[in-house]
């Protein structure tokens, strides 16, 4: 059940970006990582990944965690 919703209307914005989010399709927003794995956490299906700069966020070097599908098997 919906209680509330917002929404913004822009007479400026781009027609066919409106167009392209009524299809249900968008711009893809996805980089690939560099890095190397520093934890692996096979009980909990999770790893950290040391990863190098991502230029096309503008993020520097950095840490994070993952959650792996259960069906990977990190055993070693």
């Amino acid at each position: 059940v919906v209680t509330s919703a917002h929404f913004l209307l822009d007479s400026e914005s781009s027609q066919s970006a409106d167009l392209s989010r009524i299809n249900g399709v968008e711009a893809a927003n996805e980089a690939w990582l560099t890095g190397d794995i520093s934890t692996l956490m096979a009980d909990f299906g999770m790893l950290t990944l040391n990863y190098k700069p991502v230029s096309k966020w503008g993020w520097q070097a950095g840490q994070i965690n993952f959650t792996v599908d259960e069906a990977l098997d990190l055993s070693l």
